[in-house]
């Protein structure tokens, strides 16, 4: 027997499916009533489908989401989450006999869910943030399980989801909203609330906020400061069945004031040191919380106080945006240099040019995983770069002395590409006149790169997956197999999860494959590295051809930062090539490529007199916007203002242009 658990408005219900088509809708006919906001009259259908479901949407008008993702029809299994407006909702299978918990109250891999819950919480410090702990649980999962995170680790998968989005920003007022907007969802809380440290050693509620994620107004009045401040003093969670007949708040006049009844708080932890706490509540449900939405709790606020504490340091290191008299003329041409703030991973990552913020992030994230022997899968767009990380991963690590060996899979035939990676016999195949050596075998006690992963064939991928798995190949035509100490980086321009949900790319190998993901960043989320590449590119030039450097109009600089570059760091070395090589005694604009000139993003010619028209007012109206920010030193309200437009309206428009502050180098401010 089947139930569909269905969690609204801070309350919670379950109900039984009969095993038959079941409508969900907060219509009085439907099968299973769920009268909450946003949830249509006919919502979705659940079809029994084998040993899982089959949902499908019903036309709703908010649309149906399973895991996050809006579909239309999709088969779910037990324990997928699915959100139909702010309800979400999961079906619970019966646990059978030979399941059921143990005498001592265990459930099936309970132990080893607990042993991948503390290597998620050492990864974010040993690894590379939660993004790499996630690969690490999946990895972990696969190890143990032989199969992808579900059932019952399905809230430590959820758990994994939520916190990614913490990587997404650097800004500590959105992160304190992801913060509390999960950590509310993921208990099934009505309310939540953040206190952080005042500058006099207090506690303030930094935000509060209900299930609708709706800001509550007066927050510093509606929860309880002794439990809070309680927990942020000793370090120690707190939970409370029924806080009105706990005697452990007898004392507290905020409870019986407020009423409260379910609390769930715990603290917000950077290594030994308390930063704030998360506390969430229900004041109209007793019990809802217990030892695992406690454990969930602590696990994820270990992460938010870490990501919290890596905005605020990137922010003070010099995120801030420019000074109030900042204009085009500040900017720095070529010929007046960057003196960058070059930092220690900067020194030690010479052949990674950058000093943006992104690039900081990612060098930060190779520091931390250069010295182990895990898998890393290197993500960008092509020309970001992807072959630089790989070599600095290898140069920098224990094989440095070792072979690193690179293979570019889209490059070779399918029916070659085995021989190239694992060696054939001699006499294997027409055209195989001699034994040869493969690359697995070539990078032995080193490091193996491949390229563009994602175009492997699905018979290969089956086979790299073995020599991942037993670090042990055989030769094509050999009957014996060979072992090999490989470590494997691969990177690809895809989205890899993408491919494994289409079935094209083995959903085992990439976790295999992705221990650690690092991502390149394409150069229009980095434009204040422009000036340190562009200067790179001429010295590279120059050395090259051996003639003199040629000075560079500040027109040019300023049309490089406009441009989007769709095709990165290796099309900007392009374009310095060109125009160094075309150039009279000094670099202009008319030097550059018309589109690059213009300031067009796209890299294409522009046709047709609206195409032109449109692409000029766009042009006109980034250039507009970008400078008065930089005249209000980034400050948006104040900008939007003199623009004449909504804060709102200018987010939007910063985020359509890719517009990002430019941060003024080797200047006292």
């Amino acid at each position: 027997m089947a139930s569909l658990v269905v969690s609204a408005q801070g309350l919670r219900h379950t109900v039984d499916l009969t095993g038959s088509r079941t409508v969900v809708g907060s219509d009085l006919g439907c099968d299973i009533r769920v009268d909450a906001p946003g949830v249509a009259k006919r919502h979705f259908r659940l079809e029994p489908l084998g040993d899982a479901w089959k949902l499908v949407d019903l036309g709703s008008p908010e649309g149906t989401r399973v895991n996050g993702t809006l579909v239309s029809q999709t088969r779910i299994q037990n324990l997928d989450r699915i959100s139909a407006g702010v309800a979400t909702m999961w079906i619970e299978e019966a646990v059978s006999s030979e399941d059921a918990p143990s005498e001592a109250g265990a459930l099936p891999h309970e132990s080893a869910i607990r042993s991948a819950l503390l290597e998620i919480r050492k990864a974010h410090g040993e690894i590379s943030g939660f993004e790499a702990a996630q690969e690490v649980f999946a990895a972990a999962c696969h190890e143990v399980f032989g199969r992808a995170p579900d059932s019952d680790e399905r809230d430590v998968w959820r758990l994994i989801e939520i916190t990614r989005a913490l990587n997404s920003t650097l800004d500590p007022d959105r992160l304190l909203a992801l913060i509390l907007d999960a950590a509310v969802d993921m208990t099934g809380s009505e309310r939540g609330f953040i206190l952080m440290r005042d500058a006099h050693g207090g506690w303030d509620v930094a935000l509060a906020r209900d299930f609708d994620r709706e800001t509550l107004k007066d927050g510093e009045r509606k929860v309880s400061h002794g439990i809070a401040e309680e927990v942020a003093r000793s370090g120690q969670s707190v939970v409370t069945v029924d806080a009105q007949d706990d005697t452990r708040f007898s004392a507290f006049a905020s409870v019986r004031g407020l009423r409260l009844r379910s609390i769930l708080a715990v603290p917000l932890r950077v290594r030994d040191r308390v930063i704030g706490t998360v506390y969430v509540d229900n004041r109209f449900k007793e019990g809802i919380y217990g030892d695992h939405e406690q454990n969930l709790l602590e696990t994820f606020a270990d992460q938010a106080a870490l990501a919290l504490e890596n905005a605020q340091r990137l922010r003070a290191a010099g995120a801030e945006g420019p000074r109030e008299d900042a204009s085009d003329d500040d900017i720095p041409t070529i010929e007046q240099g960057t003196a960058p703030l070059r930092s220690e991973l900067v020194h030690q990552y010479p052949a990674i040019l950058g000093e943006s913020v992104a690039i900081r992030r990612l060098l930060s994230k190779i520091d931390r995983v250069v010295k182990s022997d895990l898998s890393i899968l290197i993500t960008g767009e092509s020309g970001t770069g992807k072959e630089l990380v790989a070599r600095a991963l290898h140069e920098n690590s224990p094989r440095a002395a070792r072979a690193y060996v690179r293979e570019n899979c889209a490059a070779i035939p399918e029916n070659l590409l085995e021989s190239e990676l694992f060696g054939h016999v001699r006499g294997s195949f027409t055209g195989a006149i001699a034994d040869k050596k493969g690359l697995f075998v070539e990078a032995d006690g080193g490091t193996l790169f491949l390229d563009e992963i994602g175009d492997m064939a699905a018979s290969l991928q089956a086979k790299l997956l073995r020599a991942l798995q037993d670090g042990e190949i055989r030769a094509v035509g050999a009957r014996e197999s060979r072992r090999v100490d490989v470590r494997v980086l691969s990177a690809t321009n895809r989205d890899l999860r993408k491919s494994v949900d289409a079935g094209t790319f083995r959903e085992d190998l990439y976790f295999r494959l992705a221990v650690v993901t690092l991502h390149a960043p394409p150069l229009r989320e980095r434009p204040d590295d422009i000036p340190l590449l562009a200067e790179a590119f001429l010295n590279r030039h120059e050395a090259k051809s051996g003639l003199p450097r040629k000075p560079v109009d500040p027109a040019v600089m300023r049309a490089l930062r406009r441009y989007s570059w769709p095709g990165n760091i290796r099309e900007l070395q392009n374009e310095i090539a060109r125009a160094a090589t075309l150039s009279g005694d000094t670099i202009t604009l008319s030097d550059l490529s018309p589109n690059v000139a213009a300031g067009h993003g796209s890299g294409a010619p522009i046709q047709g007199l609206k195409e032109a028209g449109r692409a000029a007012q766009n042009q006109r109206e980034r250039e507009v916007i970008l400078a008065t920010l930089e005249r209000c030193a980034w400050k948006k309200s104040s900008a939007a203002r003199q623009l004449g437009i909504s804060r709102q309206t200018l987010d939007q428009k910063i985020r359509l242009f890719a517009l990002t502050p430019y941060i003024e180098r080797g200047k006292q401010r």
